[in-house]
C-alpha cells in the first residue's frame, strides 16, 4: 500500500540512486562526461518511481516556479526561433531534466544513507590520485586510453581535460559530505589535493573554476552571510553586464598580434563572445530563440588573422574562427542571445534564490562548500560549454543533488 502523500520515498530506491550518483558521475565526468546523461536519465527514472509508489511525484519550492516560468518563457520563443522544431526540443529536454532535478534534490536531502560520505571520501581521493598520475606522469592515462582504444597516441592536450572541468564542479558536493561526517581533518586535505591536481592540468577553466571554488568556499565558511550576499551581487553584475563587457572585446586581428600569449583556443572564444554580444544588441528584449544559437545567421561565417611568428624568418601565422561554431561558450551570453533580457531575468531570479537559501544556512559549512560550487560552476559555464547540452545539466543536477544530501539533518548539525 502507498504511503501517505509526503512521506519519504523507500530508501531501497533513493539511497542506491544517491550512491549511485556519488560514485559514478565522477569517473564519468573524468573519463566519459557525455554518458553522465545517460546517467541521469536511469536515475531519473528511479526516483521518478520511487516517488510515484509513495505519492511524492511533486517537486516544491520558489525554485520550481522560477524554472517553470523559465521553460514556459523558453517553449514561447520558439514561433520566431530559428529553428522552431529544435527550440521545442531543446525546450522539452530542460523542461524534463528540470522536474526530475527537483525532485531529487528535494529527496536527497531528506534520507541519504549513512555510507554516503564514506563512498565520497574514497570516491574524491581516487579521482584526485587519478589526475595526479596523469599530469604527473605527463599523460600516462592518456596513452593507456589509446592502446586501449586501438588509437594512435594523444597528441598535446590530455583526454582528461573536459573531464577536469566537470571534477571543477563536482569536488564540492563531494568534500560538503566528507565535511558533514568527519570534519574538516579529512575534508580539507581532499580538497587541497583535488585543487592541487586541477591547478596542474592543461585545463584553464578547471584551473580558474577551482581558484573561484575554494575562495568561495573558504570565506563563506568565515563569512556566511556576507559571501552570499558578494555572489549574490557578483552574479548580478556577470548577468547584466555580459554583452557589454563582450561588445567591447577588441578585434580579433588586433588582439591575435597584440595578445600573443593567449592560447588559440581562447582567443576564438574572445572572437566568439564579441560576435556573440553583436547579435544580443540586434534583440535584446526576446532574444533569438531558445537554442538558436547552432544556428545564427553568420555564425558559420570564418574569420582569418594573420601575424609574424617570433622566429627570426617572421614567418606567417594565420588562423581561421567561425563566430559562431555551436554555442557561446558562455551560459550567460546564451541566455541573453537566445532568450534575451526576459530569460536573464529568470535566470538572475533562480540563482539569487538558492545562493540565498544557502546563505541563510550560516554556520554550516556544508552550504559553504555549496557556495564553492555555485561559483565553480559559473566559471566552467561561462568559459566552456554549452548551456542547454544535456550531460552538461546532468553534472549540475547532480552536483545539487548531492549538495542536498550534505546538506541532511543527520550531518548538518554536526
Amino acid at each position: 500500500m502507498a504511503a501517505a502523500r509526503g512521506e519519504v520515498p523507500d530508501s531501497r530506491l533513493v539511497g542506491p540512486a544517491l550512491l549511485a550518483a556519488a560514485v559514478l558521475a565522477p569517473f564519468l565526468g573524468l573519463f566519459a562526461p557525455l554518458a553522465i546523461a545517460v546517467l541521469f536519465v536511469i536515475l531519473g527514472a528511479v526516483v521518478l518511481f520511487a516517488a510515484w509508489r509513495q505519492g511524492m511525484c511533486r517537486p516544491w519550492g520558489s525554485e520550481t516556479a522560477v524554472l517553470a516560468a523559465l521553460c514556459a518563457w523558453a517553449l514561447a520563443t520558439a514561433p520566431w526561433a530559428v529553428d522552431p522544431s529544435q527550440a521545442v526540443a531543446a525546450t522539452g529536454k530542460l523542461a524534463g531534466t528540470a522536474v526530475v532535478g527537483l525532485l531529487f534534490v528535494r529527496l536527497a536531502s531528506r534520507q541519504p544513507p549513512e555510507v554516503l560520505p564514506r563512498i565520497a571520501t574514497w570516491v574524491l581521493a581516487a579521482v584526485v590520485a587519478l589526475m595526479a598520475v596523469e599530469y604527473l606522469s605527463g599523460g600516462f592515462l592518456s596513452h593507456l586510453i589509446s592502446l586501449l582504444l586501438g588509437e594512435d597516441d594523444p597528441v598535446g592536450k590530455s583526454r582528461l581535460n573536459r573531464g577536469c572541468s566537470v571534477l571543477a564542479v563536482l569536488l564540492w558536493p563531494l568534500a560538503a559530505l566528507v565535511h558533514g561526517r568527519w570534519g574538516p581533518r579529512r575534508a580539507v586535505p581532499l580538497v587541497a589535493a583535488a585543487v592541487a591536481a586541477l591547478l596542474v592540468a592543461d585545463n584553464s577553466s578547471a584551473k580558474a573554476a577551482a581558484l573561484a571554488g575554494a575562495a568561495t568556499a573558504l570565506a563563506a565558511i568565515r563569512f556566511p552571510r556576507a559571501s552570499s550576499w558578494a555572489l549574490r551581487l557578483g552574479m548580478v553584475v556577470l548577468l547584466a553586464f555580459a554583452p557589454l563587457m563582450a561588445r567591447h572585446l577588441p578585434d580579433p586581428q588586433w588582439s591575435f598580434v597584440e595578445w600573443r600569449e593567449l592560447p588559440t583556443s581562447m582567443h576564438h572564444r574572445l572572437t566568439i563572445w564579441r560576435f556573440t554580444a553583436s547579435k544580443v544588441a540586434e534583440k535584446p528584449i526576446v532574444g533569438w530563440g531558445m537554442d538558436a544559437a547552432r544556428a545564427l545567421p553568420g555564425g558559420k561565417d570564418t574569420v582569418t588573422v594573420v601575424r609574424e611568428d617570433d622566429s627570426p624568418a617572421r614567418l606567417p601565422v594565420e588562423i581561421y574562427e567561425q563566430q559562431l561554431p555551436l554555442h557561446p561558450h558562455s551560459a550567460v551570453l546564451q541566455v541573453w542571445l537566445e532568450l534575451g533580457a526576459v530569460g536573464i531575468l529568470l535566470a538572475g531570479a533562480l540563482l539569487w534564490r538558492v545562493i540565498g537559501r544557502l546563505g541563510a544556512r550560516g554556520g554550516v559549512p556544508q552550504a559553504a562548500y555549496a557556495m564553492g560550487a555555485v561559483a565553480a560552476g559559473a566559471v566552467v559555464a561561462n568559459m566552456s560549454f554549452g548551456l542547454w547540452q544535456s550531460w552538461w545539466q546532468s553534472t549540475l543536477w547532480i552536483t545539487a543533488i548531492l549538495c542536498a544530501a550534505s546538506l541532511a539533518p543527520r550531518w548538518s548539525a554536526r
